[in-house]
């Protein structure tokens, strides 16, 4: 059974909390315990179910980056690729399929409708 500290050494690997209790503040670690608390009896709540006092030895937690002294990597990405990812795709799909394709378009309760009446090229659309 998954015990209560269990889901607490969870949550720490989940949001990145070392263990470090000794380099912290008494404020801290108390901000940080309670943050845990509040996290692990929302899982309850979710879950109408309470957890076991105690830690369940058998239970691992299967991937720890602090635990294996191994660095976590993350990557970003500038926030022009994501504009362009979001804008481009979309706005050359519309050229493509009105101007190459013929196809037109309406809106209809907040969402675009794509038609096709004949053998048009090059149409505007009717928006």
């Amino acid at each position: 059974d998954i015990k209560r500290e269990n889901v607490r050494q969870m949550l720490q690997w989940a949001y990145f909390i070392k263990d470090d209790r000794h380099a912290l503040s008494a404020a801290d670690n108390e901000w940080r315990d309670a943050f845990l608390e509040n996290s692990v009896q929302s899982i309850e709540q979710e879950i109408r179910s309470k957890f076991a006092l105690g830690y369940n030895d058998a239970i691992k937690t299967m991937v720890n980056p602090f635990e294996n002294h191994k660095l976590l990597k993350t990557f970003y990405h500038p926030l022009c690729l994501y504009l362009f990812i979001f804008f481009g795709p979309k706005q050359l799909s519309a050229f493509i399929f009105v101007c190459i394709f013929g196809f037109r378009y309406k809106y209809k309760r907040g969402l675009r409708i794509w038609y096709k009446l004949g053998t048009e090229k090059c149409t505007a659309g009717d928006n």
